[in-house]
């Protein structure tokens, strides 16, 4: 991926999540895509967004928010949501 692109990419990450309050970091591992497609439409009703990101991206966007990147690596390991 270009220098270029992430860094579009990662502006519009740092948008997207700017004013959140919480988030929740899971794994869906295992589930097939009817079962992912139910758990994007139980998150939609209740007003929840779920995002998969590339890690070096949600990497990039935690720590413009400034989580120490020690503690980022802890949980960007693998498939996250």
């Amino acid at each position: 991926m270009s220098r270029a692109l992430k860094s579009l990419m990662h502006g519009a990450i740092v948008d997207r999540l700017n004013g959140v309050d919480g988030g929740l970091f899971i794994t869906t591992a295992g589930l097939n895509s009817e079962l992912t497609f139910d758990l994007r439409r139980s998150l939609n009703s209740r007003n929840l967004r779920y995002m998969v990101l590339r890690n070096s991206l949600a990497r990039m966007a935690f720590e413009h928010y400034g989580y120490p990147r020690e503690e980022i690596e802890k949980i960007l390991n693998g498939p996250v949501g």
